[in-house]
């Protein structure tokens, strides 16, 4: 579909859409493997029960470890089974597989180089098999809990719990405000496709993403110069309900409806307006084009990214 706009600029530069997700679980770690090392100290959460956590430790011949857990607070209860690199167990804490309060377990010398799984548990572990075992009776509560791991190296070494250097976080450097590059001087010819404006607006490239209905959906033009497209397929007779906000930014912004054969159904100049709120009925059956884009009236001095919602309800003919 190739689409033209009014009261816009010639350019247009790429968009970033940014959707709303559900939420993700809560659970820090689950049936995931987390590299570690000697001397760390690692907190995680149980958030549901017969749930396990994986950590990988990389070891040497004649070297050793041990492992604790330091429950936060006073019910949870956790078990620790260990695995050498060729995946033969070397040793859990707990009678039968039983969870504790606070488990230790003591690798004693190491003979073979490589990786060695560090599984903790909220619930009895089978002897054999290594099932997590189900039912209440066997479960050792949810909750929080540090894995702190100590080691001794081949040359006597001592590494204790805590040792191990926390990474130093560098922050992002602040991006420089983005002047926007001059318009060009020569006149544009109008195609016939779309309709006239101060400058038309090519629509044949733009980026179309489907509209989902009674949903706030965020969009980020930055200081280029693409338009973003959002897209619905209607009735006749339907009935749009639309809603623009701006969040941040000073961009000039335009907002035009396009049905599928290129015709004009509502168009608007937002150019530094924070909102908008309109309802049309749409007179044909097809697919729409939603377009926010860029407009050459009253330029900041300085360009910033702008950040706006659309949210759309469509009201089904009666």
């Amino acid at each position: 579909m190739k689409l033209f706009v009014p009261q816009v600029l010639y350019r247009f530069l790429t968009v970033l859409l940014v959707l709303q997700f559900a939420a993700m679980p809560r659970n820090a770690i689950g049936q995931v493997e987390v590299k570690t090392e000697c001397g760390a100290i690692v907190e995680s959460e149980f958030g549901q029960n017969e749930e396990e956590h994986i950590y990988l430790l990389n070891m040497a011949p004649g070297e050793s470890f041990t492992l604790a857990i330091e429950p936060v607070g006073d019910f949870l209860k956790t078990i620790i089974v260990v695995y050498g690199p060729s995946g033969i167990e070397l040793g859990r804490t707990g009678s039968s597989g039983s969870v504790e309060q606070k488990p230790t377990l003591t690798s004693g010398t190491v003979s073979a180089r490589g990786i060695y799984k560090i599984r903790v548990a909220n619930s009895h572990v089978e002897a054999y098999g290594d099932k997590l075992q189900t039912g209440s009776n066997f479960w050792g509560g949810v909750g929080t809990y540090q894995l702190l791991i100590g080691c001794v190296l081949r040359d006597g070494t001592i590494i204790d719990p805590g040792d191990a250097p926390q990474p130093t976080p560098t922050p992002a450097p602040v991006p420089e405000p983005t002047v926007r590059p001059a318009l060009p001087e020569a006149e544009i010819s109008f195609t016939g496709i779309g309709f006239a404006g101060l400058a038309p607006v090519d629509f044949s490239a733009v980026a179309e993403i489907p509209l989902l209905f009674d949903t706030a959906m965020t969009g980020v033009i930055p200081t280029g110069n693409e338009i973003l497209g959002f897209i619905l397929d209607a009735e006749t007779g339907d009935t749009l309900d639309l809603s623009y906000t701006r969040r941040s930014g000073n961009m000039n912004l335009g907002l035009v409806v396009l049905s599928e054969t290129n015709e004009v159904f509502f168009q608007a100049s937002l150019v530094t307006s924070e909102s908008l709120s309109t309802r049309f009925t749409l007179p044909e059956a097809g697919q729409y084009t939603i377009g926010v884009f860029r407009i050459s009236l009253v330029e900041p001095e300085k360009v910033e990214p702008t950040v706006f919602q659309l949210q759309g309800s469509l009201g089904v003919a009666e």
